[in-house]
């Protein structure tokens, strides 16, 4: 946990569906991720007191990098950060349900502010009820 003001803080974990439907796949039909560009950061905003123009909860920034004609856009993506690039293009997205479908897995990991979890070997119990 950081040292913050927020409530609560944490981390977000996922997995792309097995399918093979990706949210870049999403927003390149839509037109909001141009061709050969790829997603470099989203952030998924359930809800907010204040959302950018044109989109309310829940909604996605999506930050973006051009790697068209790279073998490796990663590699580009940090070569980029190293070479100085620290605007990237970004978009706000209002979510649909095709778009969180996406992921086999999206896990929101919250801790309230005060309370530091230490780390703890992974445990794996199933409750019925």
């Amino acid at each position: 946990m950081t040292a913050s003001d927020d409530d609560w803080s944490g981390a977000a974990y996922a997995q792309d569906s097995r399918g093979g439907d990706t949210l870049a796949a999403h927003l390149q039909a839509a037109g909001i991720l141009p061709p050969g560009h790829v997603i470099v950061n989203v952030q998924i905003y359930l809800r907010a007191t204040v959302a950018p123009d044109g989109v309310e909860g829940p909604y996605l920034t999506v930050m973006m990098f051009d790697a068209s004609g790279s073998r490796d856009p990663a590699a580009a993506y940090r070569q980029a950060i190293a070479d100085g690039q620290r605007i990237f293009p970004i978009k706000h997205v209002q979510v649909n349900d095709a778009m969180i479908e996406v992921f086999s897995d999206l896990m929101l990991d919250l801790t309230p502010r005060g309370f530091d979890v230490p780390p703890q070997a992974p445990q794996t119990m199933v409750y019925k009820a």
